[in-house]
């Protein structure tokens, strides 16, 4: 069975919270509701939430999320998001592919390094 994790990017302050252990973070008791919605302290908070696909990059070392950005087998860059049943590589075409994690490399994310997807554009 595969570890469920999340992580989620503060919109107002431009920066990733990570539930850690049980779900208490440096900046306070964090929770979530089933609605993807994030409450720090007990104050909901404006967040986009990103959950850990349950493996790593190529490398091993990267734990890699939705919203990551991962350089796929074919060498283009490509964001992972959730389309049921699985996990997917997609471009701004659409559906590339399902991740394979050994051909996989996390070279960012969405929120910090949108530049590396400016090349599909």
């Amino acid at each position: 069975m595969r570890e469920i994790r999340f992580r989620a990017w503060d919109k107002k302050n431009q920066r990733y919270i990570y539930a850690k252990g049980e779900f208490i973070s440096v900046y306070g008791p964090l929770s979530f509701t089933l609605d993807g919605q994030c409450y720090v302290n007990g104050v909901l908070q404006d967040v986009e939430l990103e959950q850990y696909i349950g493996i790593k990059d190529s490398k091993g070392v990267a734990e890699i999320y939705e919203g990551d950005i991962v350089k796929c087998g074919t060498g283009e860059p490509g964001v992972v998001q959730w389309l049921a049943p699985a996990f997917g590589v997609y471009r701004k075409g659409g559906w590339v592919r399902h991740l394979w994690p050994e051909e996989e490399h996390v070279l960012g994310n969405i929120h910090e390094h949108k530049h590396l997807l400016e090349a599909e554009e």
